[in-house]
């Protein structure tokens, strides 16, 4: 296992589930639309 952080690791630390829909069952799920709303930063700079 790596130090480094990966992409899911800062997706789960700094998206909050609010930011997409959640259904029945407690499914969330983000729309292309809310995808393009979240400012993450590129593969380079997670691993800089």
């Amino acid at each position: 296992m790596t130090d480094e952080p990966s992409p899911e690791s800062w997706l789960n630390e700094n998206v909050q589930i609010s930011s997409g829909r959640t259904y029945a069952g407690g499914l969330t799920r983000f729309e292309p639309g809310e995808i393009q709303r979240l400012r993450i930063p590129r593969l380079s700079e997670l691993t800089a």
